[in-house]
């Protein structure tokens, strides 16, 4: 008798384990599934997002007329120069001759610690022309809304 309890159990066992193994395959499955299909979403997601103004500042590329959305950054200074001046610039990624007057005025109102920086209209990092510390350095300059306007993505 203790034999036939015992293999009863160990039938029941077998059995728990069976269909343990039956649900941990289709669960493991979703959970591949919802992974992939989460990164995937971040991906798409991320194509229509500009950077940060404080991660275009690291970056600094050069933006002038004719650049089409140079890593995203041209998008950013469109959405920075309309949040922060009240500007209406169409946020499209395209450094057009409307992005670069703003530049110009944002330039003329600007003084780095090297002096006046150059009004060009162009936004670069070189010996003369400071426009991209300036304008993160401009960031922090009136936190924390400054801040709050450098940290904010803008979709285009």
């Amino acid at each position: 008798m203790p034999d036939k309890s015992k293999s009863v159990k160990e039938e029941k066992k077998l059995s728990f384990l069976q269909n343990k193994k039956r649900l941990f395959l289709p669960l493991a499955a979703a959970l591949v599934v919802a992974v992939i299909g989460a990164y995937t979403l971040r991906i798409t997601f991320a194509y229509r997002q500009s950077p940060t103004m404080i991660e275009c500042g690291r970056f600094t590329p050069a933006l002038y007329e004719g650049v089409r959305n140079q890593a995203g950054c041209v998008a950013a200074l469109q959405g920075f120069y309309n949040d922060k001046y009240g500007m209406k610039l169409v946020v499209d990624g395209i450094y057009g001759p409307q992005t670069a007057l703003v530049t110009a005025y944002y330039q003329g109102r600007n003084v780095t610690e090297y002096g006046a920086v150059p009004i060009t209209g162009k936004v670069v990092n070189d010996k003369y022309n400071k426009t991209w510390p300036k304008l993160t350095a401009n960031c922090f300059l009136n936190a924390p809304a400054g801040i709050k306007e450098c940290k904010k993505h803008h979709r285009y």
